[in-house]
């Protein structure tokens, strides 16, 4: 289930570099993960569920807006991986 590569891109670590001893609000907003840039694939088996799978294989994609960027490419790169985005049925943003 890939669970140690999960942890370690979306767990949190001990030392937080910015931590501020008196500023509760301040260690509430920035503790733990905050990465903008996070995608993964999720796919479904009779048996087994699987994270990080290859996109074109995914049942469920979750990417951030920046992270989905990034995979998609803008069009002024010559190449470009999208075709996986053309069978979408829900789409869920968040702003």
């Amino acid at each position: 289930m890939n669970e140690k590569r999960f942890t370690e891109e979306f767990g949190t670590s001990e030392k937080q570099p910015y931590a501020k001893k008196n500023r509760t609000d301040y260690n509430e907003v920035f503790s733990g993960n905050t990465d903008d840039c996070f995608r993964f694939g999720i796919s479904f088996s009779r048996k087994s569920v699987k994270l990080f799978s290859d996109f074109y294989k995914s049942d469920i994609i979750i990417a951030s807006p920046l992270g989905l960027r990034m995979i998609v490419g803008t069009e002024k790169e010559k190449r470009r991986d999208a075709d996986f985005l053309s069978s979408i049925e829900i789409l869920i943003t968040r702003a």
